[in-house]
């Protein structure tokens, strides 16, 4: 059966959502009117598994309104597609504004994790096929 990981779809989705943990997502939707009818009792307390799968299936739904399964699953497959670069010298910046060198060291040279190599990488060859 196929996964779907809502945090690698949110990433996708509401790139600029402050934060992309269950929490944070579930405010930021709400504010947003993209998620109504969640009852907050049913969601509280946070961190434990009840309230944490009912917050998850309403984040679930919102995306179900902007992308398919299809998607997501594949999605899920894939390293997380991060919005921003978060650590070092380009903290906060777009992919995009970093210079070319800085993202060949973070892809080729750097210790960093997989996905963030991924997401150097990714960037690197928008710009080649640009």
């Amino acid at each position: 059966m196929p996964a779907v990981c809502t945090y690698k779809a949110a990433l996708r989705i509401w790139p600029d959502a402050p934060s992309h943990s269950n929490g944070a997502l579930r405010y930021w939707l709400e504010d947003h009117g993209l998620i109504t009818g969640l009852d907050p009792k049913l969601a509280q307390p946070s961190h434990r598994a009840g309230p944490d799968a009912y917050v998850t299936a309403h984040i679930l739904r919102a995306l179900l309104g902007l992308a398919t399964g299809r998607d997501m699953v594949a999605w899920t497959a894939q390293p997380r597609l991060l919005p921003k670069i978060t650590f070092g010298k380009h903290k906060g910046s777009q992919w995009s504004e970093a210079p070319a060198d800085y993202l060949e060291w973070v892809a080729h040279k750097s210790d960093l994790d997989a996905d963030t190599k991924w997401n150097a990488a990714r960037e690197l060859q928008r710009r080649r096929a640009a």
